[in-house]
């Protein structure tokens, strides 16, 4: 039995810099993007609030508000 592809990370803003607004997220070797859902996004407070665009291999990710730290994580069907 086979379990589906899941990728978590975090990204923060370096010290000194302004929030993260939009994040681009590239793929690695052996992961297609599929289909925007299955994105999920935390963050310290609220959820955040995002749009999601497909792009190429990857996604284009815009906040309504900048954020310092945030944890992604992608799940089938948003990669296969």
């Amino acid at each position: 039995m086979t379990h589906p592809p899941v990728l978590t990370f975090t990204v923060s803003a370096g010290r000194g810099a302004p929030p993260l607004r939009e994040l681009v997220i590239g793929l690695p070797a052996g992961l297609r993007a599929g289909s925007t859902r299955g994105i999920t996004l935390s963050a310290v407070g609220a959820p955040p609030s995002f749009s999601v665009r497909r792009s190429g291999d990857g996604f284009d990710l815009r906040f309504k508000r900048g954020y310092r730290t945030l944890r992604i994580t992608l799940t089938a069907p948003a990669i296969a």
